[in-house]
């Protein structure tokens, strides 16, 4: 019984310290200003066994500066749209939203490199970063000097 009894414990003190799945999340956030808008993007890198399965995009277009912006509001981010239509393909989500009181656009991606095929990959520019422990992405990420993340 105490041979047990140790055992199971053990066992609990070995999952617990392991983590069980390990989950961490970095968080990368730029800003750019521009003449005639500014933008704030954050992504989200979810690694699990220290190894990248998820990355989730929301970029901000905001402070746009255009003659009777809100005249040609409508017009304006039809635009972005088309830019930007909304896709959700196996593993690839892009939609869009947009807040007309405040004059703001934001595009959402998300991307489950479990799920997602290399073609969608190909087709829509995504770069594979799977392979990449958080560690490297977090060092290229911050030495690109375009995003801060912690």
């Amino acid at each position: 019984m105490k041979k047990i009894s140790f055992l199971i414990i053990s066992l609990f003190v070995m999952l617990t310290v392991s983590g069980c799945g390990n989950t961490k999340v970095l968080t990368c956030i730029s800003e750019e200003k521009g003449n005639n808008m500014n933008g704030v993007a954050t992504v989200k890198y979810t690694f699990k066994n220290d190894k990248m399965t998820k990355a989730k995009i929301e970029a901000t277009f905001k402070d746009i500066q255009m003659d009777d912006l809100a005249t040609n509001w409508d017009t304006y981010k039809a635009q972005l749209t088309e830019q930007n239509k909304p896709i959700k393909e196996k593993g690839f989500k892009r939609t869009v939203k947009s807040n007309d009181k405040k004059y703001t656009f934001t595009v959402n991606i998300d991307i489950d490199f479990t799920k997602v095929s290399k073609d969608t990959m190909d087709k829509y520019g995504i770069l594979d970063y799977s392979s990449r422990s958080y560690d490297e992405v977090k060092e290229e990420m911050n030495a690109s000097g375009s995003m801060t993340c912690k």
